[in-house]
């Protein structure tokens, strides 16, 4: 069975909005940074429409990812990509 953070990389980088509400908490307390701008959520849905799919494109990587699991789901995420990197 895969870790709830093995799951949360496997829809995110998906791009799988259903999978990656699936990982979070509905109260998840979610921060992260990307050049030029911060983001705060504190509803899986915030993170998810806002940040996963707007800053991040298909082919970036992000270059850290911090996860607090409770309950099988992820109560705390804080996420930072310093400039992007494409993947091969």
């Amino acid at each position: 069975m895969k870790t709830v953070a093995e799951r949360f990389v496997h829809a995110h980088t998906k791009h799988d909005s259903a999978d990656v509400l699936n990982v979070l908490a509905s109260d998840v307390d979610s921060h992260g940074m990307t050049p030029g701008r911060s983001w705060e959520a504190s509803t899986a849905e915030g993170p998810v429409e806002d940040a996963l799919f707007h800053w991040i494109d298909v082919h970036d990587l992000v270059q850290q990812a911090d996860l607090m699991v409770d309950d099988g789901r992820s109560s705390w995420r804080r996420m930072m990509c310093s400039g992007f990197r494409k993947v091969d």
